[in-house]
């Protein structure tokens, strides 16, 4: 948001294009810090949800801890890769680790549900 404001107040980018969201026009480091904020708010609502489950159906151990805390760890690695180090293939890595932990998260509720 603070580098937005400085890009409208300096010139670099249009008002509207903020209020739009327009991030082709805003400068790279502007549009990348926004991107990776988007992402942030993806996958971890669908962790929320599936805590919300788990602690409903008391399903709480050992094994969805652990899986947690990967995803967690995989989410962090990712923001960071995403807004310092930016390097494609580690950023990808962490990606993949969190939405497959995710998923197998889900899968697993599904299961211990169904059976």
């Amino acid at each position: 948001m603070i580098l937005r404001l400085k890009s409208v107040i300096e010139g670099r980018v249009k008002y509207s294009d903020v209020m739009f969201v327009n991030l082709d026009a805003m400068p790279k480091r502007v549009a990348l810090l926004s991107r990776s904020h988007d992402n942030q708010y993806q996958q971890p609502l669908l962790f929320i949800l599936l805590m919300l489950f788990i602690m409903h159906f008391q399903l709480q151990g050992v094994a969805w801890f652990l899986s947690s805390a990967l995803f967690v760890t995989a989410r962090y690695w990712h923001a960071f890769e995403h807004v310092r180090g930016n390097h494609l293939l580690r950023r990808t890595c962490a990606f993949i680790i969190a939405s497959c932990t995710l998923w197998g998260m889900w899968c697993a509720l599904f299961v211990t549900q169904l059976f």
